[in-house]
């Protein structure tokens, strides 16, 4: 998420190399560029090649959901099928599904509270 914020807080059409923000956030480069190819992979991440490329947010942080970057990493959010409100099935055991989660804050969110933190 740190790597995230980092990125929500680059101002429009600016980029950042993996590199920058793994030194930066203390986190191994070859973790980020797996993570950052599965976000990109899925539309959350778009980047962009040669010496002024890098990685950018696809869309607006407000618009960036904690629940979609999970999601887009680890699967549904929800510890059974249905009770997730992006991936349901019924089950056998329930006629109506109950316990879905209120959706995520965004990456601006996050980033804001961090700002004033800092």
């Amino acid at each position: 998420m740190k790597a995230l914020v980092a990125l929500a807080r680059l101002g429009p059409g600016e980029t950042a190399f993996v590199t920058e923000i793994a030194t930066r956030n203390d986190i191994p480069k070859k973790f980020l560029d797996t993570t950052f190819l599965e976000l990109r992979n899925t539309g959350i991440l778009r980047s962009k090649k040669g010496p002024n490329g890098g990685y950018s947010l696809s869309k607006p942080a407000t618009e960036i959901m904690i629940g979609q970057v999970i999601r887009a990493l680890d699967g549904p959010l929800a510890p059974i099928r249905c009770a997730s409100r992006t991936a349901f099935e019924a089950c056998d055991d329930c006629n109506d599904p109950v316990g879905r989660s209120p959706p995520a804050g965004s990456l601006h969110a996050i980033g804001q509270a961090e700002a004033h933190r800092d």
